[in-house]
Parts: C-alpha cells; structure tokens; sequence
C-alpha cells in the first residue's frame, strides 16, 4: 500500500479575461468560483518576437482587484490622470476557456483561445470537453504591424483558419486525455515509475473544491457569457448586467473532506501526479512550444483530435457509463489512400488509439471506482508503400513500393515495434 495519497491536479485556469493596453495584453486566468487567479503578461510592441511573463503567483479576490487596478491607472492618458470618468487604460478584448497556443506567420503573432466548450464525458470525477469554437487575436498592435507588412500574410491566416478547430478537437482540465485510463490510475497504486512520470508534494489548496468544474452536460457554453464583474469592478461598463457564472456542482469532483480527514488520521502525505501526456496525441504541441517553458501548468492544455463519447445505460437497475475516445496521432498524419505507409522513424499512417471505458456511474471517484478498459490500435502497414487514387478509381490491390528494401523493411518493423513494447 502507498504510504501516501495521490490525487490528479486540477487546473485552475479554466477561465481566461483577456485585457488589453497599447503596450500589453493581460490575460487573467481564474477557477470557477473566481477566488484564485493567474496573470500572463503578453508584449505587444514587437511583431516579430514572442515576450511572455508569468510571474507564477496566484493571487486571491482582493490581490488581483488591486494589481489590474494599478494597471488600469498607470495606462490611462496623462490627460485623464484626474480619472475622468469613462476613461480606462485597460479594456477588456474577450473572455475564453483556455489557451491553444500562439502562431506566427509572416508579420507577427496569433493568439489562439477556446472561445466555446461543450462537456461530453465524465470519468471519476474528471470532466472532458469538445470546443466547439475558437478565437484568434493578433497579439502586435496597430503600430508595430505597421512596421512589418506582407500582403501573403492575410492569405496564409485565411488557410489556416481553413482547418475547423470546432471539428473533433477535445482536452480535460483535470484528466489526461492523451492517455489510456491504465496511466491515469498508475499513481494510485505505486506502479513503476515509467507509469508514472513525476508525482510531486501537494499543497492543499491544491485539493481546494474551489476548483471544482462547471457541470453543465451536453450545453455549448460561450465565454462572451462569462462574467468578471464582481472581480474587475472598475471597468463594469464592459460587462453584462445580471450575468451569473455557471453553476458548480459538488458531484463533479470527488468529496476532498474525505481525503482530508483521511490525511489527518493515518498521517499520510499528499502527491499530486501530473503526468507528461503522449506527445503524439498533443495536436497542439507545436503552437505551445513558446508557452511551455515560460508558464505554469495551469496554462497549458493540450488538446486531442480524433472522438469522444459517453453514453449512461442501465444494467439491472445499476447505473453504468460506456465511454469511447479515440485518439489521433498527430506523427505522418493524413486522410486516408493519400498517406499510407510509414515514415523513417517508424510512425504509421492512420494510427488510432481507441479505448472503451466502462464504469459505475454511481461513484465519482478513480481510485474507489470501478473501471474496465479495453485499448485498440489502428494504423497502416508499417513499410514504404503508396495508393494510386488519379482519375477517382481506388486499385483494389494497391502496389507496394519495390526498393530491394528488404533490410529497410526489417528497420521499419523494428522501429515500430519498440515504440509498442515501450508504450503498451
């Protein structure tokens, strides 16, 4: 038995104000009942540099009114030092549930945010959810894009906004949902290490139900609805009157006084595992590459493709949850009969990890659950092979590729293999 308690982080940025000077953006990431926050700090003065602060401290109700009010007056006009009313230094630019990453083209960067999100599964406690919307905001202001004009730049934004980020795109504040169900319940039992990546010393407000998650199943939510009002009253003119904050429900996270109590009798330490997800399944891996050394977890999503599904059935009156998620690998992806085969670092075409999760629904916790899970893979032939598909006719025996590649074969069976053993 462990000798001490493990839980999974809870990621207490799940939603995201997004404030504006002419040198800065300010993006003010909060939990769900808005007691505890983060601050970014994003320069907007030079097009073709990314310049992210986060200074890593979490600030309460009162410290964070405090610090955006001093930036509100430190950014107004020197003109409007006697705080002329209606004037701001600050303005609020729109609200998210999270950050995909930022991109860059030929003038300067993109922010992109998860502007829509719809909760489509619910496993131990840990809910899953579908964007169904994004925004994209160019960090560099007038003047600077000024300096650094491309007339392709427009034409590669439209490209780019071409790939439907509101299509079969998922992420988890809480669970990781790069993978399988085995992983995210290794910490529990004291698996080898390998299972589990890195399990640090918990602070108990890390266990605060403050964090808890929205519950509001199946129900696209918009961040335009968020309200910040009773946070940042000093620019209430640019919020909704009478809006209220989804409702927090505690059957979305597991009873933490339990746990608590539990610490207190038998003595036990607190790990909170927080585990490095599966890169391959990260499809945003790329567009956080300038975030994920600069800020703190909190921060980070990272976002699967491929399908997510839950259905609640009844099994001689008990309550069970049946959950598919299939996962997409971002390495030599493509559609189908246009990219077959494999690359020379052994990664297939068409490689889906699929796994069917049953579970009581009854009980909302991973570690006192019970759970069955069963993982498929799918992918090409693991060679260097190709499809004709000129003149919309599909050859019904397509030709493998004859290179006298016999030892290259061989390489390509042993480099995929190795990835399978070590993984699975």
């Amino acid at each position: 038995m462990l000798s001490y308690d493990v839980v999974h982080p809870i990621c207490c940025t799940q939603k995201i104000a997004v404030y504006e000077t002419k040198s800065r953006f300010y993006l003010v990431g909060s939990n769900n009942s808005q007691s505890r926050f983060r601050i970014l700090k994003i320069d907007r003065t030079e097009p073709t540099e990314i310049n992210v602060i986060d200074d890593k401290v979490e600030y309460n109700e009162k410290e964070i009114s405090e610090l955006l009010k001093r930036i509100d007056v430190g950014n107004r006009p020197k003109a409007n030092k006697s705080y002329e009313k209606g004037t701001s230094g600050l303005t609020l630019r729109c609200s998210a549930f999270g950050i995909l990453g930022l991109i860059r083209f030929l003038e300067g960067y993109y922010l992109i945010l998860i502007a829509k999100r719809r909760r489509v599964a619910l496993i131990g406690g840990h809910a899953i959810y579908k964007i169904d919307d994004t925004a994209i905001i160019p960090i560099a202001n007038e003047q600077a894009r000024s300096k650094m004009t491309n007339p392709d730049e427009q034409k590669y934004l439209r490209i780019f906004q071409n790939v439907d980020l509101a299509s079969n795109f998922y992420f988890s504040y809480s669970y990781d949902v790069t993978r399988s169900l085995q992983y995210n319940l290794a910490p529990y039992y004291g698996l080898p290490k390998k299972y589990c990546d890195y399990a640090e010393e918990a602070d108990m407000s890390k266990l605060n139900d403050e964090c808890q998650q929205d519950n509001n199943e199946d129900v696209t939510e918009d961040a335009k609805d968020l309200n910040f009002d009773q946070i940042y009253n000093f620019s209430s003119k640019m919020f909704k009157e009478g809006m209220e904050l989804p409702s927090v429900s505690a059957n979305i996270i597991p009873d933490m006084s339990s746990l608590k109590n539990s610490k207190k009798k038998k003595q036990f330490k607190t790990k909170v595992f927080r585990g490095i997800p599966t890169e391959k399944f990260v499809w945003n891996s790329y567009i956080l590459k300038e975030l994920k050394d600069n800020v703190h977890p909190d921060w980070l999503l990272n976002i699967i493709h491929g399908f997510v599904g839950q259905s609640n059935i009844s099994v001689y009156g008990k309550p069970l949850y049946v959950t598919l998620i299939a996962r997409r690998s971002n390495k030599f992806a493509g559609t189908r009969f246009l990219k077959r085969g494999s690359n020379d670092e052994g990664f297939v075409a068409n490689d889906v990890e699929t796994e069917q999760i049953c579970h009581d629904a009854s009980t909302i916790s991973l570690r006192s659950g019970h759970y069955t899970s069963y993982v498929q893979l799918r992918g090409s032939v693991p060679s260097f092979w190709s499809q004709d598909t000129t003149g919309g006719r599909i050859t019904p025996k397509p030709q493998i590729l004859d290179l006298e590649l016999h030892s290259l074969f061989l390489t390509l069976l042993r480099l995929k293999r190795k990835k399978l053993m070590s993984k699975y």
